[in-house]
């Protein structure tokens, strides 16, 4: 599907004697805000706003760009204590690891995707991740965005609320394992 911002044409346009008249689903609304001051300003991501400072990660979401970013909320971290956080925030390798598994280049909206096909994209990281659009829902690796087609100014935001990672890569201690086997919902598969 053609897309402006997160609006996307609906097929069929119509042609006239001096243009064509296309027909989208929503009002067109430019972003004003970058992926980093988008998330800064909703609560629901402050848990993972940190683990991105910790990662030295914060200014990647600021710069000029093309980027899908699936941001867990708060309830990605449900019962992480401040014990597990700092071991997760100490391996800076596997915290860079699992929040570049969450951006991907270029601006994917999910309300232009094909309904019911599986696209397969390649994050920042260098796994692969799965999307599927379809009755105005975008699947993440098969789980349930909860929000979808937040535009920024450098990209869009697709909101999950489970941690995504990739099975291809290794832990590094049996205590991170442990970490991860709590929180993450969801490990993608080769």
């Amino acid at each position: 599907a053609v897309c402006i911002e997160n609006s996307c044409m609906v097929r069929g346009s119509k042609q006239g004697r001096n243009g064509v008249i296309h027909i989208f689903r929503e009002i067109i609304q430019p972003a004003d805000k970058s992926l980093h001051e988008k998330l800064r300003q909703d609560k629901r991501f402050s848990v993972f706003l940190s683990l991105l400072e910790a990662a030295d990660l914060k200014d990647l979401l600021s710069q000029p760009g093309d980027w899908t970013l699936f941001a867990p909320t708060n309830d990605a971290f449900k019962g992480m204590t401040n014990e597990e956080k700092e071991t997760l925030i100490r391996d800076k390798n596997a915290l860079q690891n699992i929040i570049l598994y969450h951006l991907t280049p270029g601006v994917y909206i999910g309300k232009g995707f094909e309904p019911g096909v599986t696209n397969i994209l390649k994050t920042t990281q260098g796994s692969k991740i799965y999307l599927k659009g379809g009755n105005e829902t975008l699947l993440v690796n098969e789980l349930k965005s909860k929000e979808s087609d937040i535009m920024t100014t450098n990209g869009v935001i697709h909101v999950v609320d489970k941690l995504l990672y990739p099975a291809d890569i290794p832990v590094g201690n049996d205590r991170l394992l442990e970490i991860l086997n709590k929180l993450i919902k969801y490990i993608q598969i080769k």
